[in-house]
């Protein structure tokens, strides 16, 4: 056991001791792997040590041998002719240390520096090219060298610099002057330009001859263009005047171009010494200028300098081209020479163009002309035709392309022995001229007779080269030859059967031959009339006007006149008539005689006097309409402005109650009551006097020439006079009288209408007081109107505003004492005057047009109001009672108005009680009954106000559709007992309604005992101060929660 732990110890020592050695062996090698690598750098430091070294010697050789050459270029470079300048930064600047001596030259020269010398500074030296300098500080600041082409325009020096930067703080400057080569190539290229530019605009002038608007244009645009300039134009001389147009331009405003004009006169304006002197002018400074004024136009653009050239030489100059700058500026040669050769251009293009236009003018004239033009050549065999117009063509009826060619005997036909050939044949080989008329055929084979004229053509040297051949086609003028007397014969018949009156006068007016018309106007016989003038049977006021006008004829100052005059007929009687006298010449132009023309217009003329009468006088009546009646009222405007005692008064009439008698007795016996009231009244005139018809029944009487105001009462006292006398129409007597209106005239009136305006209103006001009187217009009576338009705009306002106010009034049974009806009324509580009464503001809105609008206001808020009132008592349904005057009546929106309404507040047409007054006037009865059909068909009861206080004019058929009637208890305010007369009335009015199965409403019942009375004669309603004042809409409500409601 001993011995195995001895072996088993000594194991583990082993292997330790060989895993020591394993890792001890390990580490040697990786010593010697690692001394083998450090002996391998060491190798490779010595080699690169050994490099380095050489490369440093070598660095050193090639510094020196670097120092050595630069010193030998900075020597160069300074001893070479370009500018070189070598800066150094001392003390926080640039400054100059060295140049050499072609730098001082450029400095000199250049830089106009008479010394450059050492420790300048860039900026002073380089002041007038600032370039230089910028750059300078650039290249040092940015420690680089770098080169630039630097252009100075206007100095033209262009420049390429190097700027060599030496470190630590110098700057090396070279300078190489290009301005030569730079001028040269730009030079070069200018005059590349300028020619491609001529090239390209004579090329144009030849392809837009019939456009020199478009050649023109783009002449002054290449021009200014090519030349650097602001302002180029083109000036074309206007012959017969004195001026010259803007024709076309460059740089100006479009409004000027073809509008301005400049003078031609040599002192005033650079175009007119250009023209004059025939020369091209140049202007150095037109601020100097002492040659000419210079034109406004170029004053007024501040043009400094400018060329002009002639376009056109010798007496075919047209025009001006001209460039303008707006500094001083030297025109070189060249650019003259370019301009010049623009001009000549121009100049050949215009003259081209005018050539053409002559060419074509000509060849359009000869095709133009109606004869026919041909030109032979002798020289070929049978003479053929070379050109032919349009006008042999059309008399031949050969086209061109078959004349040319042909010897012009082709159109001779068979007719080739004609005498006049012989003759042509002869001329045409004698080369002389010759005229003969032959007979022709054209190309359908119609025979045409040819007037032919020949004309040889020779050369400078006599030598014939051409003939000219004109025919003219005379066959029309034989035909015309051939009907001279049968269209001779056919004026005389035409002349002495006419239905007009035809007569020939000399000179002097002697009749030389008279037609029958003529002599039968004026009741004579030709014979009475030969040797006579027409101017003795001429209406003596006429003679004057007809002398003048025959000396105007007999002078050529007219050729013919047209008159109205008048004759004299043999019984004495004036004849108005249309004369028309034509002056005939001799083919030499000179006055003949005077074929005269009259025709009768009298008729025509009454027709006239007719017509001016119908329209200053009324047809009915014959008195003078508004028109007249306005003339005259203005003449004595006039008379009462230029004479301080004159005076004059207007009248203004309308008959009262026309209408009815018109609707009554119909329009026949209105008429004629119109025309005796007019008779009449006119009997109470002076012959001085004017009484005119306005129409319908509205006259306006003119007092002229009183001398007291007064006298315009006395004339209406008297008119109201003699109209109590009836007038006997249609076997019946009519009563009539009128309402008059008086205003004297005064200087406050400036119009006729003004004055009229007022006496309408003073008629108005006379039928507002009752009817059949006058009334005179006063300032009082004009504030009173002008109170009442300002009620009238008042009231406009409150309908528009809601300013109005509805006051109700119930209507009891009078039987059973209930509350059955309320009657509406519209209350209107004025700002300053207060409660405006009823009848005065509705009578404004009848007048102005209101009612319509106060009339659906007064529904609506009614309706409104009576829906609130059912809400509260829907079993027992109340009536609402609105009364509606006549006019209202007519109104045609009346049965629009009153079938939205109902429906709109759920109101049932049987609850609407429409009162209206039995007073119809103004209303037909075609109008009321067409109304009142209407509303009885909807549902509306109908009740006849005032019954019994004026006449009724509805035919008894109307009563089918009245449903009541209401009677004013006023008649019973003095009746004590029932055997007063007062209450037998009220019973005859009751027992009148009862007849015909009519309710009755008794109004305004103040007491109980009239109460009484109206039941006692079983009155139906009730309405008055008794059951109640007029009361608001929320005092109704209170009364009807108050008391039971009961059917009517």
């Amino acid at each position: 056991m001993s011995q195995s732990a001895s072996r088993n110890t000594s194991s583990p020592e082993k292997t330790l001791w060989f895993l020591l050695l394993q890792s001890y062996g390990g580490a040697i090698a990786k010593i010697q792997e690692q001394a083998e690598y450090i002996n391998t750098i060491e190798t490779s430091l010595e080699q690169t040590l050994g490099k380095y070294h050489e490369a440093m010697h070598q660095y050193h050789d090639l510094k020196e041998q670097f120092d050595h050459q630069y010193s030998q270029q900075y020597q160069q470079y300074f001893s070479l002719p370009i500018p070189c300048y070598n800066w150094q930064y001392i003390d926080e600047t640039l400054q100059l240390v060295d140049f050499n001596p072609a730098a001082a030259k450029f400095s000199r020269n250049s830089l106009e520096h008479q010394t450059i010398s050492i420790g300048h500074k860039p900026e002073k030296l380089f002041l007038g090219l600032p370039a230089l300098y910028r750059y300078l500080v650039d290249c040092y600041e940015s420690k680089s060298s770098s080169t630039y082409h630097l252009e100075f325009d206007h100095l033209q020096i262009y420049l390429k610099v190097d700027y060599v930067y030496l470190e630590p703080d110098q700057v090396l400057m070279f300078l190489e002057d290009e301005s030569e080569r730079v001028l040269t190539e730009q030079k070069l290229r200018q005059k590349a330009k300028q020619q491609s530019t001529i090239a390209r605009l004579g090329q144009l002038s030849l392809e837009t001859t019939a456009q020199l608007d478009r050649l023109f244009c783009q002449s002054v645009t290449a021009v200014a263009r090519i030349l650097d300039l602001p302002f180029a134009c083109l000036y074309r001389s206007q012959p017969n005047t004195s001026s010259c147009l803007l024709e076309a331009g460059y740089g100006w405003a479009d409004d000027l171009i073809g509008l301005v004009t400049v003078s031609k006169q040599p002192t005033q304006s650079h175009v007119g010494h250009t023209l004059a002197t025939k020369q091209t002018v140049v202007i150095e400074d037109l601020r100097l200028e002492t040659r000419f004024k210079g034109e406004a136009l170029l004053h007024n653009h501040r043009i400094v300098s400018g060329v002009s050239v002639l376009i056109g030489s010798g007496d075919h100059l047209w025009g001006v081209l001209a460039v303008y700058s707006l500094e001083t500026q030297v025109f070189s040669k060249d650019q003259i020479y370019f301009l010049q050769a623009i001009a000549n251009i121009l100049a050949t293009a215009v003259t081209h163009h005018q050539q053409t236009q002559n060419m074509n003018l000509l060849h359009r004239s000869i095709d133009a002309i109606e004869q026919g033009v041909v030109i032979t050549d002798p020289q070929q065999v049978h003479n053929p035709i070379i050109y032919a117009n349009e006008g042999f063509a059309k008399i031949t009826g050969y086209d061109t392309s078959e004349i040319v060619g042909q010897n012009c005997n082709f159109l001779q036909g068979q007719q080739t022995q004609q005498p006049a050939l012989d003759e042509l044949r002869k001329a045409i080989l004698r080369g002389q001229p010759c005229r003969v008329l032959l007979r022709n055929y054209r190309k359908t084979g119609d025979l045409f007779w040819n007037e032919l004229q020949i004309f040889p053509v020779r050369d400078d040297q006599g030598y014939l080269t051409h003939f000219i051949g004109i025919q003219t086609d005379v066959t029309e003028r034989r035909a015309v030859a051939d009907h001279l007397y049968q269209s001779d014969f056919q004026f005389r018949q035409t002349f002495n059967l006419a239905p007009i009156g035809m007569a020939i006068t000399d000179l002097e007016g002697r009749y030389e031959t008279i037609n029958q018309s003529w002599c039968h106007t004026l009741g004579y016989e030709p014979r009475e009339l030969q040797g006579t003038s027409y101017l003795d049977v001429t209406h003596p006021d006429d003679v004057p006007e007809d002398l003048h006008q025959n000396l105007e004829l007999k002078t050529g100052h007219i050729k013919q006149f047209q008159r109205e005059k008048r004759y004299l007929a043999k019984n004495g009687q004036v004849i108005h008539a249309l004369m028309q006298a034509v002056l005939v010449e001799t083919a030499t132009g000179e006055p003949l005689h005077v074929i005269r023309q009259m025709v009768d217009i009298s008729d025509r003329k009454q027709m006239e006097k007719q017509l001016i009468h119908d329209a200053l006088y009324d047809p009915l009546t014959n008195l003078p309409n508004r028109s007249l009646l306005q003339e005259r009222l203005k003449q004595s405007f006039k008379h009462h402005q230029r004479y301080s005692g004159y005076d004059f008064a207007v009248l203004f009439l309308d008959l009262d109650h026309f209408k009815w008698i018109n609707d009554s007795l119909g329009h026949q016996v209105g008429d004629q009551l119109l025309q005796a009231f007019a008779l009449r009244v006119q009997d109470c005139l002076r012959e001085t006097d004017t009484l005119a018809r306005l129409g319908g029944d509205e006259f306006v009487i003119l007092l002229d020439e009183i001398h007291h105001e007064s006298y315009a009462l006395q004339i209406a006292q008297r008119i109201h006079g003699v109209l109590q006398q009836p007038f006997r129409l249609a076997g019946q007597d009519v009563f009539v009288n009128t309402s008059i209106g008086i205003v004297q005239g005064s200087h406050d009136y400036q119009s006729p209408d003004a004055l009229l305006q007022d006496a309408d209103v003073a008629m108005y006001q006379a039928k507002s007081r009752g009817r059949s009187r006058s009334e005179v217009f006063d300032r009082k009576l004009q504030t009173e109107i002008a109170n009442r338009r300002h009620l009238e705009q008042d009231l406009r306002e409150a309908i528009a505003d809601q300013g109005l106010a509805m006051r109700y009034r119930p209507i009891f049974s009078l039987e059973k004492q209930e509350l059955v009806a309320v009657a509406a009324q519209i209350h209107w509580f004025h700002p300053r005057n207060g409660w405006v009464d009823p009848e005065d503001f509705w009578a404004i809105a009848t007048e102005t047009g209101l009612s319509r609008q106060l009339l659906r206001w007064g529904f609506q808020a009614a309706c409104q109001d009576f829906q609130q009132w059912q809400v509260m008592s829907p079993t027992k349904p109340l009536k609402l009672h609105m009364t509606m005057s006549s006019k209202q009546l007519r109104d045609p929106q009346l049965v629009h108005l009153i079938t939205d309404l109902p429906q709109t507040y759920n109101l049932s047409y049987e609850q609407l009680v429409i009162e209206f007054c039995e007073n119809l006037e103004g209303v037909t009865e075609t109008e009321a009954r067409q109304h009142l059909v209407q509303l009885r068909t909807l549902g509306v009861c109908l009740y006849l106000g005032h019954f019994g206080e004026t006449n009724l004019v509805l035919s008894p058929q109307y009563h089918q559709l009245i449903q009541g009637v209401v009677i004013a208890a006023t008649v019973l305010k003095d009746a004590v007992s029932e055997q007063d007369p007062e209450v037998a009335l009220f019973e005859a009015l009751v027992h009148l309604a009862h007849s015909l199965d009519l309710n009755i409403l008794v109004q305004d019942i103040q007491t109980e005992h009239q109460r009484c009375i109206a039941c006692n004669f079983h009155c139906g309603l009730g309405q008055g101060q008794l059951f109640g004042a007029w009361q608001t809409q929320e005092e109704i409500a209170r009364l009807l929660q108050s008391v039971a409601i009961a059917s009517p």
